[in-house]
């Protein structure tokens, strides 16, 4: 009877007032041996101030800084057990070794030995298991003694037993002795106190618990509490997870929650209380469930080193992952809360969560495809049918193939659309009953809104829009189709969606509303204005709050909405690790609750806590790991966990490659770097996931190289810069300045010297070219003016040539006329002689007579003779009458003539006076020009 109650209150608890359980598998990051190029096995993790991770791993200190690995051997090749980090030093602990790495001068982690300062006794050691850092001292525990390094001295503490664990609480250090229990180190001596008990087992961890105390976990002996004062065993009998596991390591996070490190199932979290939460093992993504070692980050998750490999565990991850049908995987399709119950389904069938695991729905086998709730009702729509769900089993109630889901009408009826149009079901009791088929609608209907009581939109992805009216009996009104001619961008990939009151319609491009007036959709601006930035809408949905989320292109997100009493603000947020994951086609979110929204995924579920992604801690800073000359090969120049300077380049080292990385290690897939380099151009490059960036041929001169992160949150970190300087080449130095002026006043004044010997040459050639050129003009125009002469000389002879025959021509013509009519003179004389009897013939001939007379004494050709005379010599009278004043007209005309060379018998005629008057008229020229005897009268007339 007591069972029976218990069981009854059990089953209330559980699905009429329980709380509905969303959690899922938690994202698990894997790091093989080969990615990170170490041994299998890794001893302890930790992370530095810079946001860098360690790990003490087989084959030496692995780093890690969320794009690369590298690894630093210990010079004697053996495991390093053990870490901790002091500021730069990195403090490690291996087999037979002990010191530390820090950065050498070029920014490379370089390890620096402790070993040869142990005392030579105890210089045999084995493994160092813990290191832990104080303010002036660091100590390093081996299975047998207490090393002190101090100063420059390495003081040993021996316990007399083995030593299983060294810790500290509030400052306060202790180590676990084997025969002794937990002894206090003051920092010169051990000091052993009645804590009231021992630990029964190996200790393993010191760690902070409730009220001022500290939780003490042991390997096998369970736990403790230590006040500093005395030593209590847990009452862990309700701790059922403890039970036949070792606690090999341990951490608290910052939440308050634990991580323990089991052997042999993986990690387990529990709350604050020591209550079981999660245990993640090899199913739930670990490579190995032989956790060695927990370490956590700036974020609060979790890096665990295993017995195989590297795990990150993102414990405050916002995202959990549900697999309702284990191994299976198939792919998620609906999730709706029923009661406190917890439904997913998906490609195998119904699931149900009240607490713990999934189990199935008895009946709901093979794909589901939707869930509605409403009031008292669970709806399933599957490929078998439409099915009524009763907690945890169903009832067929409609067993046409193919129910896809389900609109509800008014409180008795439901629309359902299945594969071959849409029906009509009434309730009747408990059961639904279908009344009947929406009339003229044969199409496959799985898109379906309500925008009232009588009338539903379904949207057909490859066939457009339809409206179904309905009339007051639920019969059907009118079916109405539209698609590209009614304002739809086709009728391709249409779907509808009721938000916030009213039906909204996404196509090929934008979302529509659709207007009753015209009968036509148009664009709904609001939501265009925000969405069209993603890409084609592919789901749409309101939750509690009025907020909507949305699917769109790849991107995943919601937006925002709210009303500050006169205006509705839409902001939008966007979740890039959603990106890819929702069920391509069948986009499917169920936002329950603010702290709970549920995505359907290829894979399962994904459980998203909006409001804790809102308030994780997005680490993004960005670190600049390393420069590298690469002007011939590859060659380091700097190092180290961020690169502060690099010393002054010369100009042949003028090609780098720079290498960075984030500490963001969620999703580090996704984050994206921009890079610019000042002095090159101020330009920032776009976003790029490459984590190096190279330069070459640079340009001596000051740079400044600025690298920023961004991740997958769109986070943006802060610049990290590095400033150089590439010194010219020694031609464009001071000194190389400084020789070229010395080199150029030498040659200035080397040319000068010679150019003025040049000069000179050349003013002396020039003078001699010019007195020869001179010589040579001179020649020339003597030549010119001879050949001028010549010239004119033969112009003149032509001219005078000419002139001298038209004179002769006019001689010759005046003395043959002289002579015609001197012969035509005499010729009358005769007549007039033989006929002197006859008067009147007489005076005629007389008369003729007397004219050629006067023709014969006129001047008129005497004018045109000397016209012509004067033309060939020019001058001559005029000069005879200078020289020779007393000639007559008479002498002057006889001159004339001689001066033509004529002959006294040729210049009688023309002077009308006969060869002895012209004689005579030579001897008067004679006397007149007083010449002598031997004087020749035509040479001296030649001569004027």
């Amino acid at each position: 009877m007591k069972s029976g109650i218990f069981l009854f209150l059990l089953f209330c608890a559980l699905f009429l007032n329980g709380q509905v359980s969303f959690t899922g598998d938690l994202p698990v990051r894997n790091f093989s041996k080969k990615e990170y190029n170490g041994g299998t096995q890794n001893w302890e993790a930790a992370q530095s101030a810079s946001g860098l991770f360690y790990f003490a791993n087989n084959e030496g200190l692995l780093e890690y800084d969320g794009v690369r690995w590298q690894k630093h051997p210990l010079p004697n090749r053996t495991i390093v057990r053990s870490l901790a980090i002091d500021g730069e030093k990195i403090y490690v602990g291996g087999q037979g070794e002990a010191g530390w790495f820090a950065p050498a001068e070029n920014g490379t982690l370089r390890y620096y030995s402790l070993t040869e300062k142990v005392p030579e006794a105890y210089r045999n050691f084995s493994d160092v298991w813990d290191i832990l850092v104080q303010d002036d001292a660091v100590l390093f525990r081996t299975n047998r003694h207490l090393f002190q390094w101090r100063g420059e001295t390495m003081r040993v503490y021996d316990s007399g037993g083995p030593i299983y664990h060294l810790g500290v609480m509030n400052d306060t250090v202790y180590v676990h002795d084997a025969y002794q229990g937990l002894l206090r180190f003051d920092g010169e001596k051990y000091e052993l106190t009645d804590y009231g008990m021992k630990p029964e087992s190996e200790v393993t961890a010191f760690l902070p618990f409730q009220n001022n105390t500290h939780l003490i976990s042991t390997l096998k002996g369970g736990f403790y509490i230590f006040d500093g004062r005395k030593l209590e065993k847990y009452a862990d009998s309700d701790l059922n997870w403890l039970k036949n596991r070792t606690v090999y390591s341990a951490k608290k996070l910052p939440d308050g929650r634990y991580a323990f490190g089991l052997l042999p199932d993986g990690l387990l979290l529990t709350d604050e209380n020591l209550q079981q939460q999660k245990l993640i093992g090899r199913k739930e993504g670990l490579q190995n469930s032989i956790v060695l070692a927990v370490g956590i980050d700036a974020a609060g998750n979790l890096w665990l080193g295993t017995d195989n490999g590297i795990d990150y565990v993102e414990v405050n991850s916002p995202y959990t992952y549900l697999y309702p049908d284990g191994d299976l995987e198939g792919t998620g399709y609906t999730a709706a809360v029923k009661d406190s119950v917890l439904y997913l389904g998906n490609s195998n069938g119904l699931y149900y969560r009240a607490t713990g695991d999934f189990a199935p729905v008895a009946g709901a086998e093979g794909q589901v495809w939707g869930l509605y709730t409403e009031g008292n009702d669970l709806l399933l729509g599957s490929h078998t049918g439409a099915f009524a769900v009763d907690k945890t089993t169903v009832r067929r109630f409609y067993e046409a193939h193919g129910t896809w889901d389900f609109v509800r009408l008014d409180a008795t009826h439901i629309l359902a659309g299945h594969y071959g149009g849409m029906t009509v079901f009434r309730q009747s009791g408990n059961n639904w009953e279908r009344y009947r088929n929406v009339e003229n609608l044969k199409e496959s209907s799985r898109i379906l809104a309500k925008a009232s009581p009588l009338r539903v939109w379904m949207a057909h992805p490859y066939r457009g829009v339809y409206r179904v009216d309905f009339n007051t009996d639920f019969t059907t009104k009118e079916v109405r189709k539209y698609g590209a001619a009614d304002g739809l961008p086709s009728d391709n990939l249409n779907h509808a969606f009721r938000i916030r009151n009213e039906v909204l319609f996404a196509g090929e491009s934008g979302v529509y509303r659709y207007d009753a007036e015209s009968d036509k959709f148009a664009e709904a601006e609001g939501y265009n204005d925000i969405l069209e930035k993603y890409g084609r809408i592919k789901m749409l949905k309101e939750d509690a709050a009025g907020n909507v989320w949305f699917a769109a292109g790849e991107t995943v997100g919601r937006l925002l909405i709210t009303n500050d009493g006169l205006n509705v603000n839409v902001d939008s947020e966007t979740f890039p690790e959603m990106s890819g994951q929702l069920t391509g086609g069948f986009e499917f979110v169920y936002p329950y609750d603010k702290n709970n929204v549920i995505f359907g995924a290829e894979k399962g579920f994904i459980h998203f806590n909006p409001e804790k992604y809102n308030n994780s801690d997005f680490n993004s800073r960005v670190l600049l790991r390393a420069v590298y000359l690469t002007s011939e090969q590859d060659s380091l120049l700097r190092s180290g966990t961020t690169i502060a300077e690099i010393p002054e380049l010369s100009s042949a080292e003028n090609s780098l490659r720079f290498v960075f990385g984030t500490t963001s290690y969620r999703n580090p897939e996704a984050v994206e770097f921009q890079v610019k380099l000042e002095g090159l151009s101020d330009r920032l490059s776009e976003w790029t996931t490459k984590s190096e960036r190279e330069y070459q041929n640079l340009r001596h001169g000051d740079y400044t190289f600025s690298v920023r992160a961004r991740n997958a949150a769109g986070v943006v970190s802060e610049f990290a810069s590095l400033d150089f300087t590439i010194r010219p080449p020694w031609y464009l130095t001071a000194p190389a300045y400084f020789l070229y002026a010395v080199i150029g006043l030498g040659l200035l004044l080397f040319v000068r010297k010679r150019e003025t010997k040049k000069i000179a040459a050349a003013k002396n050639d020039l003078q001699n070219e010019f007195e020869a050129q001179e010589k040579r003009i001179l020649k020339r125009a003597e030549a010119s003016e001879i050949e001028l002469n010549r010239v004119r000389r033969e112009q003149l002879e032509t001219e005078v040539a000419h002139q001298n025959q038209e004179l002769a021509t006019a001689t010759l013509h005046l003395l043959q006329k002289r002579e015609i009519l001197t012969s035509l003179k005499s010729d009358l004389n005769k007549v007039v002689d033989k006929i002197r009897n006859q008067d009147l013939q007489t005076r005629d001939v007389q008369k003729i007579v007397r004219t050629i007379e006067r023709d014969l004494e006129s001047d008129s050709e005497w004018d045109r003779f000397a016209h012509h005379f004067n033309r060939v010599h020019q001058g001559f009278v005029d000069r005879l009458r200078e020289k020779y004043a007393n000639l007559s007209p008479t002498d002057l005309k006889l001159c004339a003539y001689l001066r033509m060379n004529l002959s006294s018998k040729e210049i009688a005629p023309l002077m009308a006076i006969s060869v002895r008057g012209v004689e005579a008229g030579r001897y008067r020229l004679r006397k007149k020009m007083e010449l002598k005897k031997e004087d020749n009268l035509q040479d001296v007339i030649l001569g004027v």
